[in-house]
């Protein structure tokens, strides 16, 4: 749900990259969709209401024009380039919205505190025209094949992590990342300074493309 990856970016935003991190590429919780660091509630705005807000986003009122991804696998969907569409959308609409480190995040830091408000919710609606589907299957949003396809792929990431320096234990198998997700960067110690480049190096998906 974008709704749940938007909160996870408003209660913690860092670039670990591990699965509950808020910039995590891989976390069975995340959209595809880039997350995006969201302004935190105030005093003049109670708990229940500033999360009824951002439930709101994820059915905020698309922009649309800057890409269809309707026909598209999520797993095929390269969420470099989305993140890139979001951007662009957003500033084509007064929002000096920017990206991270790591290609993946909508980043709010240059935006005015009093707009933040609308910024967030001028992203959502970027986000929303695209048209990304959603993660609804049995296993971990998943279907079977998809499932199948990013184990796959993970064990790819695993390797890549290797050859960067970063070895691991061996991987579960299919059958258990099927009861227990698995993300190969949890427990791989990647220092902080590395994340932005091992994100491009070693994607968490079969469709991401670094884009610069």
């Amino acid at each position: 749900m974008i709704a749940g990856l938007l909160i996870l970016a408003a209660c913690t935003p860092s670039v670990d990259g591990s699965p509950n991190s808020p910039t995590d590429p891989g976390s069975p919780a995340t959209t595809l969709a880039p997350t995006t660091t969201l302004p935190s509630t105030t005093s003049t705005t109670s708990a229940d209401a500033y999360l009824e807000w951002v439930l709101s986003l994820e059915t905020w009122p698309p922009i649309t024009g800057y890409g269809d991804f309707s026909n598209v696998d999520v797993l095929d969907v390269n969420r470099f380039l989305v993140n890139d569409l979001v951007i662009q959308c957003a500033n084509d609409h007064g929002m000096p919205v920017k990206s991270d480190g790591t290609g993946l995040t909508v980043n709010l830091v240059e935006v005015p505190a009093q707009d933040q408000r609308e910024a967030s919710e001028t992203v959502a609606g970027c986000r929303n025209g695209l048209n990304i589907h959603a993660l609804d299957g049995p296993y971990h949003g998943y279907t079977l094949e998809q499932a199948q396809r990013l184990y796959d792929h993970q064990l790819s990431t695993r390797d890549c992590l290797a050859e960067a320096g970063y070895p691991q234990e061996d991987p579960p198998s299919f059958d258990e990342w099927l009861v227990e997700y698995w993300d190969p960067r949890t427990n791989a110690g990647i220092h902080a300074g590395d994340v932005p480049i091992l994100i491009r190096r070693c994607p968490m998906r079969p469709g991401d493309v670094p884009t610069r």
